[in-house]
């Protein structure tokens, strides 16, 4: 598989191996192509999906090596009941546990880097599905031997 796979493959294991209490809600992580809304009854509870994103950069660090930043999205998403107030401020907790979680947590052999989640909340998703879809982008770097 590519960096980018094994890297969203490895932070789908350390979500899920959490120790109990570590989220205010319970989940199930998975991979996933793109955190997207396909049919927004099917999301009958909180999921997490995370996506490969990117290589927006590689360095050269010696003549033999080089740094990667890679991304990984991850996803959460909620099909939102009649209470859309409680319901939008418990998944936004959810959101916080997860970027503490992983804010300096190394994975699958890459260095954390940084992490962002803006916009907190996607609007569109939120207006046209009653869907809670918010992203959380994490970079990381990974050396990797230069084949010259």
């Amino acid at each position: 598989m590519s960096r980018l796979t094994d890297l969203a493959d490895a932070v789908v294991a350390a979500l899920n191996a959490a120790p109990g209490g570590t989220f205010s809600t319970a989940f199930e992580a998975s991979r996933s192509v793109l955190p997207r809304v396909t049919n927004a009854d099917e999301i009958e509870s909180v999921r997490v999906l995370v996506s490969p994103a990117g290589v927006p950069s590689v360095e050269t660090r010696t003549r033999k090596l080089t740094a990667h930043r890679l991304r990984v999205t991850v996803g959460v998403q909620q099909k939102l009941g009649d209470d859309e107030e409680a319901e939008v401020a418990a998944l936004g907790t959810l959101v916080d546990e997860i970027v503490d979680y992983l804010i300096g947590r190394d994975a699958g052999g890459a260095t954390f880097v940084e992490l962002a989640n803006s916009p907190f909340c996607s609007e569109k998703h939120l207006v046209e599905n009653r869907v809670f879809t918010s992203l959380i982008v994490v970079t990381y770097s990974a050396l990797v031997a230069a084949d010259r």
